[in-house]
């Protein structure tokens, strides 16, 4: 592997405080730290688990690159739930019976609730790289962290965009099989200026969306629609709609970030089409740290980072590293206060501002379409400063 991934753990490590007091040894009883990873890496979903999966791995292996944590190498112990959320608790129970002692689950509530329940029952630190979910840690306790951009920051994000673009009008079409589109519509709604015309579910996969577009063309002047579904649904459903003959906005979040969608849509007819995400890094003019980072998930895995979950991920990992290198040990409390200490977190593409409640607080970016079909950024905005 390059050693680039070396250089952007050097960087974000020199920008931390070091006035937490290191614990004692004894992280390495055993000869490594164990770190479970419990994704979906079969079915339908793992297009995004398999992803964010993959950029904890690269963030973990750069720490051993490093050296490890105080000479401690840290050792990778995966499980599948095959995109089965019956199956995480009981996949979350396996690789910790193997001896995980921190542990990263599924991104989304729904598929990974069972696996970071399971981690409570073992007194284990465990996080969520991906997830957006603000009442997550509530059913898993206090040593469970979703480090993800929370659905209150990417809706409030989708509302002030609108706001800037002038979009006085708004039809919803949500994909209800997932809670993460519920509640961002949620607080989409919540916070949007203008008028919401309708509302439209649709089913998870669904081939056809003529009778959507039909009422979305007969809801009258519509300013923007917010597409709550993901890739590759989302692709087919603004194919259609422009298929239709209808240009309006669309307005959407991270699970867009497929560099597959443009080709999709077609690449002359994606200039109107936005997202909220948590980074920006599948384009040009990305900073030099998610370059980096970017160029190594290709050297590690032969692809470019297939979704957002995939620097998600590597994010958790510099995270849990840095938490591990504070306090060299791998005790869930002592974990979790070196977490909630991190603030002003330099991340690639994206500032962790503080933890509020074991979520995070990072900025937020619009991504949207050149004349080429190539992505761009629009525009980041810190979320205190709304």
């Amino acid at each position: 592997m390059q050693k680039f991934s070396i250089g952007i753990l050097a960087i974000t490590f020199s920008l931390l405080s070091t006035a937490m007091p290191a614990a004692a040894d004894g992280h390495c009883e055993g000869g490594s730290i164990k770190v479970g990873i419990v994704k979906s890496f079969t079915g339908n979903f793992s297009f995004f688990e398999k992803a964010g999966a993959q950029g904890e791995m690269l963030a973990l292996e750069a720490v051993n690159e490093q050296g490890g944590i105080d000479g401690c190498l840290i050792e990778v112990i995966t499980g599948d739930l095959k995109s089965d959320p019956a199956l995480a608790r009981q996949a979350a129970r396996e690789v910790i019976a193997k001896g995980a002692q921190i542990l990263f689950v599924p991104g989304d509530f729904d598929f990974g609730i069972g696996a970071s329940q399971a981690a409570a029952e073992a007194d284990i630190l465990a996080m969520s790289s991906e997830s957006a979910s603000v009442e997550w840690p509530a059913a898993a306790g206090g040593h469970f962290f979703v480090g993800g951009t929370t659905i209150q920051d990417l809706g409030v994000g989708q509302a002030l965009f609108a706001r800037d673009k002038g979009w006085k009008t708004a039809y919803v079409v949500t994909n209800e099989a997932l809670s993460f589109f519920i509640d961002l519509e949620g607080v989409f709604a919540a916070n949007f200026e203008g008028e919401i015309l309708g509302r439209a579910v649709v089913a998870m996969g669904q081939p056809d969306y003529s009778a959507v577009i039909s009422n979305i063309r007969n809801a009258g002047n519509v300013g923007v629609i917010i597409g709550n579904d993901f890739f590759p649904f989302i692709g087919t459903f603004i194919k259609q709609l422009r298929d239709a003959g209808i240009d309006t906005p669309v307005l959407g979040n991270s699970t867009y970030s497929s560099q597959a969608l443009p080709e999709l849509v077609g690449r002359d007819r994606v200039q109107e089409v936005y997202y909220a995400s948590q980074s920006f890094y599948e384009g040009a003019g990305v900073d030099a740290a998610t370059g980096d980072f970017v160029a190594g998930y290709q050297e590690r895995f032969d692809t470019f980072p297939e979704n957002v979950n995939a620097i998600l991920g590597f994010w958790g990992g510099l995270l849990i590293a840095d938490a591990l290198r504070k306090t060299r040990s791998i005790d869930a409390s002592a974990l979790a206060g070196a977490l909630n200490a991190q603030s002003e977190f330099a991340l690639p593409g994206a500032t962790l501002l503080r933890w509020v409640n074991q979520t995070t607080e990072k900025t937020v970016s619009i991504v949207g379409f050149d004349a080429n079909g190539g992505f761009i950024e629009v525009d980041r905005f810190d979320p205190r400063k709304r």
